[in-house]
This record gives C-alpha cells, structure tokens and sequence, in this order.
C-alpha cells in the first residue's frame, strides 16, 4: 500500500490545522496524532500542565454535547462529529486518563517509569493518540477487553486521517488482541455475538476477505440463533459488504435519501 498521509507530513499539517484553529489555541508538540478540530460549539481543545510535575504541556479534548444516529460496522457511531475524541498525552508521552483526584503519587511515578521505554518514545509523533495509548496500556498489563478497544478506537484515528499504511496496521493489532479475547469466549458472552461481527469485519476493512468469508460462514453455520432481530441488520450488511468485495467503511442502518 501507499502510504498516503505519513506522519512526519501528518504532523506539519495538522500543526497547520491547530494553528488556524483560532487564536485561543495555545502551542503544544503534540505527540499523538490525530485530526480532530475545535469547533467552538461541540469539540473543545484546552492546553494546561501535564499532572506528572514534568513542566510539559498537556492537550485536552471534550465535547460539550454530542449526538449520532448509529453506528457503523467496525461500530465507530454516525455523527456529525469526529470520534474518538482525542487521548491527552503530555508532551513526554505522560498519558491523563484520570481527573485531578485520582492522580495519585503512586500512578504518576509507575506511569512516569513505563513511559521512559525506548520502545514506547519511539511511538511519540509518529502514531495516533489512541495507538499510543493501547501500547502504554498493554505495557501496564491492563484487561485485554480495554487494550483492543484502543487499539479499534486507534483505526477510527487512522482512517480519518487518511493515515492507509497505519489504518491497516492497527487492524492487526486490533485483531491480535481481539480475536484472542474470542477464542476466550463461548456463545452465552454478552460481548460473543458483537466480538465477531467486528472481527470479520475488521479482516473485510484490510481486505482479507477470504478469512472474512470464512468466519462469517462459520458463524452463521454454528450460531444461526445469535442472529436474531437485533443483529439481523448488521449481519446482512456485512454479508453484502463482502460479497460485493467492499472494503469501505458500511453504516448498519443507512439513513433513506
């Protein structure tokens, strides 16, 4: 593949982005990549101290208000907005994913000591704040189920960008930790039935249709009843997504023009 959006060009253009943003934005190297904009009225971007005493600075991202109207089939929602919203990470790679209370000292020195791998550094400006994230995570031996929700909400970053070499390499790494989680798991899961829904489609997005087709057809094959009305719709969208060889993003329930 072509990869169409590197991230050394990746970070001059959003830097560009950020800049003209409006005046209020104040300047952070950011280490995370991502193409999320302030909009003043949903998506809000603050800059403050990173928790950790370092003297860096930190990018926050919240949203004010937020609505969409369905999901997609790699279950990215359908909205008017961007999602995810962006993780904060320090300039030093410290990643903030707890409010002022919870920053106890005992986090913030194993944190601090995780973040000085050689090999996490090396992730710094050159991948997405989500994909960063699931690495810090798995580096803390966090649940699979948390890391492989990173690691999905990483290619969402990914493919709004535009960023085709990494979208697909965080599929695969998505699919590395979620597909172990499955082969964990038996039909009576509450999570069974969307874990493969999103695995095969996930091998649709990059364009591995043959192990698509096969998981798909052993699916239906051994769990026929999981299948049920509230599943029907995304199963059939699926189905006709591979079978028109389609590797797009596919809406579960597309809005009528």
């Amino acid at each position: 593949m072509t990869n169409t959006f590197s991230a050394r060009s990746g970070l001059a253009a959003l830097a560009l982005l950020v800049a003209t943003a409006g005046s209020h934005a104040q300047d952070v190297d950011r280490v995370g990549l991502h193409c999320q904009i302030p909009d003043g009225h949903h998506m809000i971007r603050t800059v403050e101290a990173c928790p950790d005493g370092s003297g860096t600075q930190v990018e926050t991202w919240d949203a004010l208000s937020n609505s969409s109207w369905g999901r997609h089939l790699d279950w990215e929602p359908v909205s008017y907005m961007s999602f995810p919203y962006p993780v904060a990470i320090c300039e030093n790679g410290f990643v903030v994913d707890r409010r002022g209370e919870d920053q106890t000292e005992d986090w913030i020195a194993t944190r601090t000591t995780l973040i000085a791998d050689p090999g996490y550094q090396a992730l710094l400006g050159e991948h997405t704040s989500h994909f960063i994230y699931a690495r810090l995570l798995e580096l803390e031996g966090a649940p699979a189920a948390e890391v492989s929700w990173q690691y999905l909400l990483s290619s969402w970053e990914a493919d709004q960008c535009g960023m085709t070499d990494a979208y697909e390499a965080y599929v695969r790494e998505y699919l590395r930790v979620a597909s172990a989680e499955l082969d964990a798991m038996t039909p009576e899961d509450e999570l069974f039935t969307v874990y493969n829904l999103l695995v095969i489609n996930m091998h649709r997005r990059i364009g591995d249709f043959a192990e698509a087709d096969a998981r798909l057809a052993e699916f239906q094959a051994d769990h026929a009843d999981l299948i049920n009305e509230s599943w029907e719709q995304a199963f059939s969208r699926l189905d006709g997504a591979l079978a028109a060889r389609n590797s797009g993003q596919v809406e579960i329930n597309p809005r009528e023009d």
